[in-house]
């Protein structure tokens, strides 16, 4: 489940479905459209990089770091 910026300090479930994102406090999400897909980028925990995921309008893809796709 995406949280909107403003419920960036909402309680979050023990045990969140496996869907969407989860955001905590710091992750600093940002989105962009590219080629007609809704792209989600956001700050990972403990400093483990840049994490992102795609929505094609159906579904989101599986959460991935940006470093694996660097040339």
């Amino acid at each position: 489940m995406f949280l909107p910026q403003q419920d960036v300090n909402a309680v979050i479930p023990h045990d969140p479905p496996h869907i969407g994102i989860w955001l905590l406090e710091g992750m600093s999400p940002t989105s962009v459209v590219y080629d007609g897909k809704l792209y989600v980028f956001y700050n990972g925990s403990d400093n483990n990089g840049i994490w992102f995921t795609q929505f094609n309008g159906h579904s989101w893809s599986l959460i991935d770091n940006v470093k694996r796709h660097r040339p």
